[in-house]
Order: C-alpha cells, then sequence, then structure tokens
C-alpha cells in the first residue's frame, strides 16, 4: 500500500466516535489525467482501498459516468470530502 495513505468512511463529527467510522489503507490512486499540484486544477482521484467498505446509511457507493460519456452541462453532481488539511 501507499505508505501513510488512508482514507476514513463514515466520518460526520470528527470530535466524536459516532461507530460508523472505517479506516482503509489505500493500495493505490489513480489522478485526473490533468491534476496540477501547483494550480490544484482537476483535484479528483480513484482509490483502491485494501479492503471492501461496509455500507451503511452512512457510507454508500457514488455512479460514475462510463468512459468516454459527456454528463450534459447543469447537471447536478455531489462530492464529498474532508480536506487534507483537517
Amino acid at each position: 500500500s501507499f505508505k501513510n495513505n488512508y482514507t476514513l468512511t463514515g466520518e460526520h463529527d470528527q470530535t466524536v466516535t459516532e461507530g460508523a467510522e472505517q479506516i482503509f489503507d489505500v493500495s493505490s490512486i489513480c489522478f485526473h489525467e490533468g491534476f496540477s499540484m501547483q494550480h490544484l486544477q482537476n483535484d479528483i482521484a480513484v482509490l483502491t482501498l485494501s479492503s471492501p467498505v461496509g455500507l451503511s446509511n452512512r457510507v454508500n457507493t457514488v455512479c460514475l459516468p462510463q468512459g468516454g460519456q459527456k454528463v450534459p452541462t447543469g447537471t447536478k453532481c455531489y462530492i464529498t470530502g474532508i480536506p487534507a488539511s483537517c
């Protein structure tokens, strides 16, 4: 796995352990081909985790478009996450 890279799922309040949290090692990272650390453009990646995530009312899957599929302008898309600075 990638040294010191992990992801946390099910987190809602970082000051309290609520029981839904799951921590996973990251085994690979696929960055957007246009990613630029200098300008933080296209700052999205797909993570491959070391083991399956348990789904719950706090953790679920997302739907991604097929390769080459164009998402119409104005389509509502939702992404969640916690900045690295948190």
